[in-house]
């Protein structure tokens, strides 16, 4: 039986976006091997710990990881790796180049790197596509994205072509699990709903702002946040800001989710991502219209690849105050907020559910089973 080896940044985000995938049809005929840093179950048959810090731009830290990569990989002897995000897509995909073997790298996003002005970002952005237009001489590599935009960047960026790029449509939903019934339209406050990483990139500060404002003119509104404090980011909002917020009466902060989300998206009427980071496909879009709830969200790739404007949702320029009001006052009008929330099931059953994505992936499979 072949080998795969299965690397990905980091435990948690493993459990949330791949786990159910790795553990199906999609890895059949394999023996696969996992390799991540903090597994949430170290013990876990072939696991292989990765001490890899996701905001280190250090030398030496990561040259440490990537000796470590490099005795993972001589220990499982690997026929097909599958990388996901980017410290293990270089590091691996490195690795198979001068080794001469097939790799998958999924692009779950371009990253804060490429959605932050500094000088700093601007240097190690330059320097993340020089590398990966490295690991793209690999003739035998396959690049996987969820959304257009990032594939053309790769494609302009001579990093890939179109002949070994693919996109799959994010990490799709049970639509069995997330699912709810069709929005009250009865009156009553509208309830506002961000759950995300709780980094400066995804805009929570300016959905604070926003909701303040709509709150002043008159329409009661209440915003719900729930996510996860990202300390290994150095964009993460801290704690003690949240519950000031929470304090102040403009947030209520849920703290983290760890199981029922559907339930909670249906608790609410409106799901708002207002983020500026470089996002793949946001898997809280696909279960928030899955659970008949309409978005909003910024017009960038993968939000825009996904909302259909004024129809399963509604998007707005990124930092657009007066736009994100705007979104957030139409949608108060909760017949037409129920009628984009179910537009948007039907799209989710039709295209973004998990069987959809696990069979996008074994098609990427095939040639190297």
């Amino acid at each position: 039986m072949k080998k795969l080896l299965f690397a990905i940044n980091v435990g948690w985000y493993y459990d949330l976006h791949w786990q159910e995938r790795v553990k199906s049809d999609m890895t059949e005929g394999f023996e696969t091997h996992l390799c991540m840093s903090k597994p949430t179950n170290p013990t876990e048959p072939n696991m292989h710990s990765l001490s890899l810090t996701r905001s280190s731009v250090g030398l030496l830290d990561n040259l440490t990881t990537f000796y470590q990569a490099l005795k993972i990989f001589n220990k499982i002897k690997p026929d097909t790796i599958h990388s996901v995000t980017i410290k293990p897509n270089i590091m691996f995909g490195l690795i198979a180049l001068f080794a001469r073997l097939p790799i998958f790298l999924t692009i779950p996003g371009m990253g804060s790197m490429f959605s932050q002005n500094t000088f700093k970002s601007k240097v190690i952005a330059k320097a993340i596509l020089a590398i990966y237009r490295l690991v793209g001489k690999n003739r035998q590599s396959v690049f996987i994205f969820e959304n257009k935009t990032d594939l053309q960047t790769f494609v302009d960026q001579k990093i890939c072509s179109e002949v070994n790029a693919v996109t799959v449509p994010g990490s799709g939903v049970n639509i069995d699990e997330y699912s709810a019934p069709e929005l009250d339209t009865t009156p009553q406050p509208l309830k506002l709903l961000f759950a995300a990483r709780l980094l400066e990139g995804k805009g929570l500060r300016e959905l604070v702002e926003a909701t303040q404002n709509v709150k002043a003119s008159g329409i009661d509104v209440v915003l719900n946040v729930a996510g996860i404090i990202d300390d290994d980011s150095n964009e993460s909002i801290p704690l003690s800001q949240l519950e000031e917020w929470h304090q102040q009466g403009k947030v209520n902060w849920m703290g983290q989710i760890n199981g029922g989300m559907q339930e909670v998206i249906a608790a609410n009427d409106v799901i708002v991502l207002p983020t500026r980071y470089g996002e793949g496909l946001p898997r809280i879009l696909i279960e928030a219209n899955a659970c008949r709830r309409p978005v909003i969200t910024t017009d960038i790739g993968g939000c825009r690849d996904f909302v259909i404007n004024g129809e399963t949702g509604i998007l707005v320029q990124i930092c657009d105050l007066k736009a994100l009001e705007d979104a957030i006052k139409k949608l108060s009008d909760r017949e037409y907020c129920a009628g984009l929330g179910e537009y948007g099931r039907r799209r989710v059953e039709a295209f973004y559910t998990d069987k959809h994505v696990i069979d996008s992936y074994i098609e990427v499979y095939k040639p190297h089973r």
